[in-house]
């Protein structure tokens, strides 16, 4: 296979819209502790897919573990070692990442993303995070396209250290689950992701539940796999709505959610199953977890299923999660900013974005 580097050409790379780092490789270690806590961070993510060490648990220390890095200089060295050797052995791996919510009402949603760790790359390579939910933040339109559901996202990737490291300063927690996935399946699926993460094919039109992060992932899992993903998502659903997932989400944001619901059509309010649920991040973590898939090649008519999901870890602990609880009914809410919202989303521009800001602070100070 050849470097990821002669595929991709010049492609950007980010977080939930954040910009990359100088040369869209992500924000280089500005000191040789900080580079060697990141080594850490990513060795013990390796470690827990390769067995290479019996470490376990978190990834990513706190701040209050800064004065405590000179002691753990040499074992981030030596387990730096462990973990290359490991990544010699082993093969190409994949695994789907689950961020928490932020504080923003951007990152409201949380944010899902794969890691491919593929040993017959070189350097940065091995460990790449292909991540659906990069946009312009700094558009003067961000805010009325996303409210309305028409922001323009792409697809970007960049190493994984540098994906950890800005979750865990952001204070979101991050898991992993590795998928089963044969080494065909994971060819496929990385072939796909280098040609999507071109310029000319990374945009697409973002849409709440139907174009972001998640599906997009999980799309491309069940092409690779063909079809795989889907009959593991299949079955009873959650016993929910997408307008009632999208309320739940957006619990902490109540301003923003009354806005969203404002302009979401009464089909969201339709029972959906795990497949659908899966347009958020911790609904599709959840639904293949409990999903299974068809026995490996060759096994037969006699060979048993197996768990979608192999193993599962929490690469940074933050403390925040994703809200269980259900929200309100945003209906009887919504009728009441309803027209001015469309005044509102109607403008272009600057002014559209000052007038939506508007509006939703004024209703966040109304309720």
């Amino acid at each position: 296979m050849r470097s990821r580097s002669t595929l991709r050409g010049r492609t950007s790379s980010g977080v939930d819209g954040r910009p990359p780092g100088p040369g869209g490789r992500g924000t280089p270690a500005m000191c040789s502790a900080s580079m060697v806590m990141r080594r850490l961070t990513v060795a013990r993510a390796v470690a827990s897919f390769t067995g290479a060490t019996g470490l376990t648990g978190a990834g990513v220390e706190g701040d209050s573990m800064a004065s405590a890095r000179a002691a753990v200089v040499g074992a981030a060295l030596a387990l730096g070692g462990l973990a290359g050797e490991a990544r010699a052995q082993d093969g190409p791996r994949v695994a789907l990442l689950t961020m928490a919510p932020g504080e923003h009402p951007f990152v409201a949603f949380g944010h899902s993303a794969l890691w491919i760790h593929d040993p017959r790359l070189q350097g940065e390579d091995v460990d790449l995070v292909y991540n659906f939910g990069t946009f312009a933040f700094g558009s003067p339109r961000v805010v009325v396209d996303f409210a309305r559901g028409q922001l323009s996202y792409w697809l970007s990737f960049g190493p994984l250290d540098w994906t950890l490291s800005t979750y865990g300063a952001e204070g979101r927690t991050v898991r992993a689950q590795e998928l089963a996935l044969s080494p065909d399946e994971i060819d496929r699926l990385e072939r796909a992701l280098l040609i999507g993460a071109r310029p000319e094919n990374r945009a697409y039109a973002y849409g709440y539940i139907d174009h972001n992060c998640a599906t997009r992932l999980r799309d491309a899992l069940d092409q690779a796999t063909g079809g795989a993903m889907r009959a593991a998502l299949a079955g009873p659903g959650p016993g929910v709505t997408y307008r009632r997932e999208i309320a739940r989400v957006l619990g902490a944001h109540p301003a923003l959610g009354e806005a969203v619901d404002a302009v979401l059509g009464p089909s969201v309010d339709r029972a959906i199953g795990p497949w659908e649920a899966a347009f958020l991040p911790d609904r599709l973590a959840q639904g293949l977890a409990r999903g299974r898939r068809a026995g490996p090649p060759g096994a037969g008519a006699g060979g048993a299923d197996r768990p979608v999901v192999t193993s599962e870890r929490t690469l940074v602990e933050r403390g925040r999660w994703f809200a269980d609880r259900p929200a309100p009914d945003r209906r009887a809410g919504a009728l009441g900013v309803g027209a001015a919202g469309a005044v509102a989303l109607a403008l272009a521009g600057r002014r559209g974005a000052r007038a939506l800001g508007v509006l939703v602070a004024t209703v966040g100070g109304a309720i």
